[in-house]
C-alpha cells in the first residue's frame, strides 16, 4: 500500500513538472525540445516562490525521472508545496521563452532575396548582378525556419537579452547568388525582441564572417532537392493546454 502511495506521488510530481511546451512537434528540432526542457527545470528550480526548495525535485526527476529513494511523507508535502507556485512557474517560463517559441520568418511584401518565378541558376546570378543577393527556388521560408531551430539550439543563450544577432551559416552547396557569383553561404538577421523574427539572404565570401559561423553538417543536416534540411514537420502549436 505504502509503494502504491509513494508511486502515485511520483506520478503527481512529473505531472506537475511537464514541461509548458510540447515534448513532440513543438519544436523541429530534438536538441532545441532538450534545451527548452533543461531551461525549464532550470526555471522551476529556481522559482523564488519555494516553500523549502521542493523545486530541487525538478532537477532530480530532470536525472533520474524520481527513479531514487526518497521518504513519502517529505515527497507529498514538497508537491503539496509545488501546487500552491507551479502555475506562476509556467507562466514565467512561457514569458522568457517567447523570443524562441514565436520566433518566425520574414518575407518583404515584395519579396526580396526570393525568385517570383522559377529561374535557372544563371537567371539567379543576373538578378543578384542588380544588387540585391537571391535564393535559388530549391530554398523556402520552411528550410531556413527548420535552420533558425538549428542555430536557437545551438546558440541557446543567445535569446535572453540578447536583442539582435547575426548568424551566418554555409550550407556547403550552392544556395544562391550574391554579387553575380552562386554561393553556399546564407546570413541569418535575428531579432530576439517584442516581435520575434529573423530575416536571410545569400552572401559572398568577402561578407561571410568566419567567426560566428556554421556549417549546415556541423548539426547533422543536408539540403536536398525538394526537401527541408531536417525532413521535420512545421509545428502547429508550441503551447501545452494547460
Amino acid at each position: 500500500m505504502r509503494v502504491m502511495k509513494k508511486d502515485g506521488i511520483k506520478e503527481g510530481i512529473r505531472k506537475l513538472l511537464r514541461c509548458p511546451v510540447t515534448e513532440r512537434g513543438a519544436a523541429a528540432t530534438e536538441q532545441l525540445r532538450e534545451r527548452l526542457l533543461h531551461f525549464w527545470v532550470e526555471v522551476v528550480a529556481s522559482c523564488p516562490y519555494q516553500v523549502r526548495d521542493e523545486g530541487q525535485l525538478a532537477i532530480v526527476w530532470y536525472e533520474t525521472n524520481l527513479e531514487d529513494d526518497y521518504d513519502t511523507d517529505e515527497m507529498e508535502w514538497d508537491a503539496h508545496n509545488m501546487k500552491g507556485w507551479i502555475d506562476k512557474a509556467r507562466r514565467r517560463f512561457m514569458k522568457l521563452i517567447d523570443p524562441v517559441v514565436k520566433m518566425k520568418v520574414e518575407i518583404p511584401e515584395d519579396r526580396k532575396h526570393w525568385p517570383m518565378r522559377k529561374l535557372t541558376d544563371q537567371d539567379v546570378i543576373a538578378e543578384s548582378l542588380k544588387g540585391v543577393a537571391m535564393f535559388l527556388p530549391i530554398v523556402t521560408p520552411h528550410v531556413l525556419m527548420e535552420v533558425m531551430w538549428l542555430l536557437m539550439a545551438r546558440f541557446f543563450e543567445d535569446f535572453r537579452g540578447c536583442g539582435h544577432k547575426f548568424y551566418y551559416v554555409d550550407f556547403e552547396r550552392d544556395i544562391g547568388a550574391s554579387r553575380g557569383q552562386l554561393v553556399p553561404w546564407v546570413r541569418f538577421d535575428v531579432d530576439y525582441g517584442a516581435a520575434p523574427h529573423f530575416h536571410a539572404y545569400p552572401v559572398s565570401e568577402r561578407e561571410f564572417t568566419a567567426s560566428s559561423s556554421v556549417r549546415l553538417s556541423d548539426f547533422g543536416a543536408k539540403l536536398q532537392q525538394g526537401k527541408p534540411c531536417n525532413a521535420a514537420k512545421n509545428p502547429k502549436n508550441w503551447k501545452e493546454k494547460l
